[in-house]
């Protein structure tokens, strides 16, 4: 089964002395039958899955924090990855929920290289929390990462781009979901 990957890069970029502003920053990826990259956790007799993960999704992980971590006068960065096992039945609605997730507004996409291959341009999305501040956007948008250069050898079949749902399809795709039909239980 597949796998789809939500990084979120959050952090503050400072306006004035004391004020600070957020920003969030999200790529979207899918693994094709990546859930045979299992990571336990153990807890006690309990064993669970905790994260479908490999040295590309590290390497690709490490390369965006750092090129985020180099932005200048950043604080407070955080980087986070939420995934979602695509099973059949719930693929539509984990990719709205996900698409939900990332809040924000459609990005430039973001090229992934290996040491002598472009593999793909993943989607992106990115929201500041003062979206009407444009010297505090044109400050940021030029330093975020048009590319991450991976340090591996050849292609990665399994590394596919995941867009993102728009709103109104988002929103289709939830409320079909939520919508029960309780005619059937009644007697």
């Amino acid at each position: 089964m597949n796998v789809l990957k939500l990084i979120h890069c959050f952090w503050k970029y400072p306006i004035t002395r004391t004020q600070l502003k957020a920003v969030s920053y999200y790529v979207q990826y899918e693994r094709i039958n990546h859930s045979a990259n299992q990571v336990f956790q153990n807890y006690g007799q309990f064993r669970y899955v905790s994260k479908h993960e490999d040295t590309y999704d590290e390497e690709i992980y490490q390369q965006l924090y750092n090129s985020i971590n180099g932005i200048p006068n950043i604080q407070q960065l955080n980087i986070t990855t939420n995934e979602s096992v695509l099973f059949d039945e719930y693929e539509e609605e984990s990719r709205a929920l996900s698409s939900k997730m990332a809040f924000g507004y459609d990005f430039r996409d973001i090229l992934i290289n290996t040491n002598n291959t472009l593999v793909s341009r993943l989607a992106t999305r990115i929201y500041f929390t003062d979206i009407n501040n444009l010297t505090y956007q044109n400050a940021i948008l030029p330093s975020i990462p048009f590319a991450l250069n991976l340090n591996l050898d050849g292609a990665i079949p399994s590394l596919i781009r995941a867009d993102f749902f728009d709103r109104q399809r988002v929103d289709q795709v939830l409320e079909r979901e939520n919508d029960i039909d309780l005619t059937r239980f009644q007697q």
